[in-house]
């Protein structure tokens, strides 16, 4: 399993993120746990199923553009 990313403005909603945030990780596990926190903390997201299974679906393979 390699590296993945995801970029808040990415995903739905995200537009709305002040932050121009793109969070990546070694593997997929420890992306959702990163992309949840700021899902959760920042945009008062609830942290069910569905909210894990959009960033998932929104993970990216490989290391983000520069």
């Amino acid at each position: 399993m390699g590296s993945k990313y995801i970029n808040c403005h990415d995903f739905p909603g995200g537009s709305k993120c002040v932050h121009s945030v793109t969070l990546s990780a070694g593997n997929e596990k420890d992306l959702l746990e990163l992309a949840g926190r700021h899902g959760i903390s920042v945009h008062g997201l609830a942290n069910t199923g569905e909210f894990r299974r959009t960033i998932v679906d929104h993970m990216k393979e490989g290391t983000p553009p520069a």
